[in-house]
């Protein structure tokens, strides 16, 4: 190759049909060559003409490609670092990469809404072609969706339930029971069969019948402990402080030594009791709360299309293999992709009131304002399943 002519080289597929123009050789300087042949040069490059030397350059795939009207020659770097040749739409090339708040999925039946060049945006539309006429069907858990994102007169199955392939013998029950303490990734509630409410074995569990906001807070016995101490605590200083008053108006009347070394053993002697009232109380709120965060949460089984609790939230973010997730703000569960659900986790709703002057009726318009969530048999089912595969 080292003597070939400069109009053959100029010839081979992939160097520059338009190199530099030559002008060391007529300013008398000599020419230094940095490659002979191509296997002088990395993968992906070739030895060609710039200029007046030979040098290793990119090798540019489009220069023997030609495409059709509207397309264009676009470079596309693959693992093996030589460049492929490929024909995309001149739009294509026009369009800038979007930067949307969160991940934009448009519901079923909703397309992504294009700008006057023909580029995607970051909104979405109705689609024409989505129309369901005939269909009567009332579905729980509303309609299947077809493959080009419309609805179909199809109901969608019921969601699988953490305890459908757990079955329990005897007097046991399926419940979900949430550990005591989270100090690692693989820590959430799992379905375990567990002795039902007649069989006993109550000192072992702190069992739930709703999956409130409090599903990961102390029991209700624990409150009504507290609140007992309390109000023995109350009781007892107020007996105290009446049996000093007595003993102080009886010292006014009678005004006798006797009476004064007695006023001073029942005042020592009521403070010392509401000191030990007050130990003991708190020896007792102690044991109590100690013995109930000791014992094993027992969940009920969440039901189908449920927004997921606190519990599942928080053991969802404690995942190391999870990410942060980008809400998407909805107002129906319409709205929301595939099988998730609107949530109104932890917002209030705002409620304003306006009078029509002509009707006199008040009017109430009501806001609220969700995130689409995974349910909590879905949320439940990916975690069991993680915890499966990466932390047997």
């Amino acid at each position: 190759m080292f003597d070939q002519d400069a109009a053959t080289i100029l010839a081979r597929p992939g160097c520059p049909q338009k190199p530099l123009p030559c002008v060391m050789t007529q300013l008398g300087i000599s020419v230094r060559h940095t490659c002979k042949t191509d296997l002088d040069c990395f993968p992906g490059r070739r030895c060609c003409f710039r200029g007046c030397a030979r040098t290793c350059v990119l090798w540019d795939p489009c220069q023997t490609v030609v495409c059709n009207a509207g397309y264009t020659c676009q470079l596309r770097y693959s693992y093996t670092w030589i460049p492929e040749a490929d024909c995309v739409p001149d739009k294509e090339k026009l369009c800038r990469p979007l930067r949307c708040d969160g991940p934009q999925l448009c519901p079923p039946g909703y397309k992504t809404k294009l700008d006057k060049d023909g580029c995607p945006t970051c909104r979405c539309e109705r689609k024409d072609d989505c129309r369901l006429s005939g269909c009567r069907l009332l579905c729980a858990y509303g309609l299947e969706t077809g493959r080009d994102g419309c609805p179909v007169c199809r109901c969608k199955k019921p969601p699988d339930n953490p305890c459908s392939s757990l079955k329990c013998s005897g007097h046991k029950e399926c419940r979900l029971v949430a550990p005591t303490a989270c100090s690692s990734p693989n820590c959430h509630p799992r379905p375990q069969c567990v002795p039902d409410s007649d069989g006993g074995h109550e000192e072992e569990w702190q069992r739930k019948e709703d999956w409130g906001e409090d599903s990961n807070e102390y029991g209700g016995d624990t409150v009504v402990v507290v609140v007992v101490v309390v109000v023995v605590v109350v009781v007892v200083v107020v007996v105290v402080v009446v049996a000093v008053v007595v003993v102080v108006v009886i010292v006014v009347v009678v005004d006798v030594v006797v009476v004064v070394v007695v006023v001073n053993v029942v005042i020592i002697g009521g403070v010392v009791a509401v000191v030990v009232v007050v130990v003991v109380a708190v020896v007792v709120v102690i044991t109590v709360v100690c013995s109930c965060s000791s014992k094993a949460l027992l969940l009920p089984q969440p039901k189908q299309g449920q927004c997921p609790p606190n519990i599942l939230l928080q053991a969802a973010a404690m995942s190391t293999l999870s990410h942060r997730p980008l809400y998407q703000r909805c107002q129906l569960d319409a709205q929301c992709p595939g099988q998730q659900k609107c949530c109104n986790h932890r917002r209030r709703r705002r409620i304003s009131a306006t009078i029509d002057e002509e009707d006199s009726v008040a009017k109430r318009t009501l806001s609220v304002s969700g995130y689409c969530m995974d349910p909590a048999h879905k949320l439940l089912g990916d975690l069991t399943l993680m915890s499966a595969m990466f932390f047997p």
